[in-house]
């Protein structure tokens, strides 16, 4: 799966089956996180891989929002230091993890934000550190609908040069035409060569036409006879 494919159809998966996820997936998770940048490639990010059973219903039970952890195979606990950046460095090593995961067929979804500091002995976290997040993992225990996402349309979020200028690009996955019924830059330019060669093919269609038609009449004149 490539990477536009991942972001496309990735999903939050909340039910899990037992399936435990094999090691060599486990590792790319855990390194997907490991190779993303931060600012100043100041990492400031620790990933704690739980696959203990009590432990993981352990964490549910701390999750408010996510209980669901206790019923996954594996968790990976994101701890971050306090630095200015640590937040969005780890996030970005979060997105990571889920897209590497979906690749491989195994669902996630991030669960909790700076969780309580009950977390931290469970998990042996230095007291300096503070858990950014909690991720679940496992294959999904029912289908997923890949894909079938409620997006606000392109048009009212993307902008080009200047908010508020239409960025005129479309979804691959979208129709033909556009909201206004203007033609979309790539099949603009689709029928301009069409029309650019029809005009092509034309002017030689006339061309040979008239050399044949110069022809016949050297012929029926006597052009030429001496």
């Amino acid at each position: 799966m490539d990477v536009y494919e991942a972001v496309r159809t990735v999903l939050a998966v909340r039910k899990y089956q037992e399936t435990a996820v094999p090691p060599d997936v486990v590792r790319r998770i855990v390194e997907a996180a490991w190779l993303t940048a931060s600012a100043r490639n100041v990492q400031p990010w620790h990933f704690i891989v739980v696959e203990n059973r009590e432990t993981l219903r352990q964490l549910g039970a701390l999750a408010r929002t996510g209980p669901y952890i206790a019923q996954a195979p594996l968790a990976i606990a994101v701890a971050v230091e306090d630095t200015p950046f640590a937040v969005s460095d780890a996030s970005r090593a979060i997105q990571s993890m889920i897209l590497t995961a979906w690749s491989e067929g195994v669902g996630s979804n991030w669960v909790g934000f700076l969780w309580p500091a009950e977390v931290k002995p469970l998990l042996g976290i230095p007291e300096e550190l503070n858990v950014l997040a909690v991720l679940p993992f496992g294959y999904p225990a029912q289908a997923t609908g890949q894909g079938k996402k409620e997006r606000k349309p392109l048009g009212e979020v993307a902008h080009r040069e200047h908010f508020g200028q239409p960025f005129e690009c479309r979804r691959r996955d979208e129709g033909s035409g556009t909201k206004d019924g203007a033609i979309p830059l790539r099949r603009s330019s689709f029928v301009l060569r069409r029309v650019a060669r029809s005009l092509f093919q034309t002017r030689a269609e006339i061309a040979a036409g008239l050399s044949s038609a110069h022809i016949e009449m050297r012929k029926g004149v006597g052009y030429g006879d001496s």
